[in-house]
């Protein structure tokens, strides 16, 4: 038992020094990326420094302007942050495999793998929210692990509240991802042998860190816009949907529908898709309509809603060509320009095209292995599962489609950045309990 101690400890050392060396080699040799949506990032910042709300409009979270302020709005500084939390989430990764596989080597693999991802390592040198909100989650899920553990001990439950619910407010798509762990938290605290009131104070333990930080932030959003929600970019979203066939519009909504059609001519022409049309035409559409920016995302919001119960086949069709996007990757390696170094650079390039030629391929076998699995609990079961490798699987699974389902944009590639340690964490859980079973040995 002492060897093994050792040999773990030994193995995350080693992990965490070959993952902050890469990444401080990389943060030398390479500038802080902005991206478009980084202006909203500082301009909320700005305005929590301040506390002035005057001109804020609802559509960003706070968490990610909160860590801007602490790092005194110094790019350099965020993305040190970043690739720090980086590095944490390697350790987390491999603390979650080991746990659950008992295997230093399958874990070590992990966390290498995570580690000398070059696309994480790129979201990390962008000043975006993918680092911070992938740290989050894969924490929330180091704690879950921890209640499967400790049969739901409240503390553990109000801890994964907790920052699963930091992580929606670093982006709001991980609502998904917090409804689908509370509702594991209420249906592993019900199965338990314990009476009511127990049962009863796991799940309790888990809502409140949600309401008070979910529900706290949108009631904000109700007393400065006049919006309930945790992003007013809900209408925008869905016009990412809805734009590509706006033609079929009622007359009610007839500006918006032919200032839109307008614009979506020229992004087609220029950008080869019209997902992102609506930033091209908000101007116009407001000066138009006389509405504000809050105000036009709820009337985008109920035009996009008639079209999609007039219009279910073409609505099915886009959310379908959404999720697939979610499992592929961008080419943003390649745009990267060093500091020095060009040959590290052109080395970097290639494996990164290596690694580009992989993921779609290695997703599909988590899809694959997800399907299976969860296929398989339920045919020997006969109930949903409840342990721990469905949860992950199942908040994946449940994510990718949440976010199809109300957003198209040209880049939902990023938006499975944060699920990647996942997707590690499932394919080796799955691989070793397929080896397991080969052999017969016992499988946790």
């Amino acid at each position: 038992m002492k060897v093994k101690s050792r040999n773990a400890t030994l193995a995350a050392l080693t992990l965490l020094a070959c993952s902050a060396l890469i990444r401080a080699l990389l943060f030398v040799n390479y500038p802080p990326v902005p991206y478009p949506d980084t202006v909203a990032y500082t301009q909320l910042a700005n305005q929590i420094a301040n506390l002035n709300f005057a001109d804020y409009d609802g559509s960003r979270t706070p968490l990610y302007p909160l860590m801007l302020l602490a790092c005194h709005m110094d790019f350099d500084i965020a993305r040190a942050v970043q690739m720090a939390l980086g590095v944490a989430t390697t350790m987390i990764l491999f603390a979650m495999i080991l746990r659950q596989t008992d295997n230093i080597r399958i874990s070590f693999i992990g966390g290498l793998w995570y580690s000398f991802s070059l696309g994480m390592m790129f979201w990390e040198n962008c000043i975006l929210t993918e680092s911070l909100c992938t740290f989050l989650l894969v924490l929330s899920f180091l704690l879950m692990q921890k209640c499967f553990r400790a049969d739901f001990n409240p503390r553990y439950c109000a801890a994964t509240g907790f920052v699963v619910s930091l992580a929606c407010l670093a982006r709001p798509i991980m609502l998904a991802s917090a409804v689908v762990m509370l509702l594991w938290i209420c249906r592993g605290s019900v199965s338990l042998k314990i009476r009511g009131t127990a049962k009863a104070k796991r799940i309790i333990a888990a809502i409140i860190p949600m309401m008070l930080l979910i529900g706290g932030w949108s009631m904000f959003n109700k007393a400065t816009v006049g919006y309930p929600v945790l992003t007013s970019l809900v209408g925008y979203n869905l016009s990412q949907h809805s734009g590509a066939y706006i033609e079929y519009a009622p007359d009610r909504y007839s500006v918006i529908r032919t200032i839109y059609l307008k614009h979506r001519k020229e992004e087609i022409r220029q950008n080869g898709n019209q997902s992102e049309t609506i930033w091209r035409a908000r101007r116009e559409m407001q000066k138009a309509t006389g509405l504000s920016f809050v105000a036009l995302s709820r009337e985008l919001t109920r035009l996009s809603i008639t079209l999609f119960a007039q219009h279910p086949i073409l609505y099915f069709s886009g959310v379908f060509k959404a999720w697939w996007k979610f499992w592929t990757i961008r080419e943003c390696w390649l745009f990267m320009e060093p500091r020095c170094c060009i040959w590290a650079h052109r080395l970097l390039c290639v494996v990164w095209l290596v690694q580009e030629r992989v993921h779609l391929p290695i997703n599909i076998g988590f899809l694959v292995i997800g399907a299976t699995y969860l296929a398989g609990s339920l045919r020997r079961r006969g109930s949903f599962p409840v342990h721990f490798p469905a949860l992950v699987i199942m908040v994946v699974i449940v994510t990718s489609v949440g976010q199809a389902l109300v957003t198209n944009s040209s880049d939902s590639e990023r938006f499975e950045a944060p699920f990647e340690p996942l997707v590690i964490f499932s394919i080796l859980v799955a691989l070793r309990h397929l080896a397991m079973r080969w052999t017969g040995s016992s499988a946790r």
